[in-house]
């Protein structure tokens, strides 16, 4: 009899045809709504590993930015000291 049941469970239990398009029994719903919680629950989490990588990248962005000034400011320093320190007196011959 199990056997009978789940063959009959398998061809749609007789009733195909009967409902309307569109109707899930209440497995099919509840695989559906597990399935749209998943999809959003995943939609969920890439949106927060946008946003923490977007923050990163700010972040990044800063530290850039941060060196570079350093750089211009230490390249200007040097050039300072390298006239400041120039062993060639500006009025000798060249």
């Amino acid at each position: 009899e199990a056997s009978a049941q789940s063959a009959a469970a398998g061809a749609g239990g007789g009733t195909e045809g009967t409902q309307p398009a569109g109707w899930f029994d209440s497995q099919g719903l509840t695989a559906s709504a597990a399935s749209l919680a998943l999809l959003l629950r995943e939609r969920d989490e890439l949106h927060q590993r946008l946003h923490v990588t977007e923050l990163a990248r700010c972040a990044a962005e800063q530290r850039r930015c941060t060196t570079e000034a350093a750089l211009a400011r230490t390249l200007q320093e040097l050039e300072s000291q390298r006239n400041l320190f120039d062993p060639s007196p500006l009025g000798s011959p060249a």
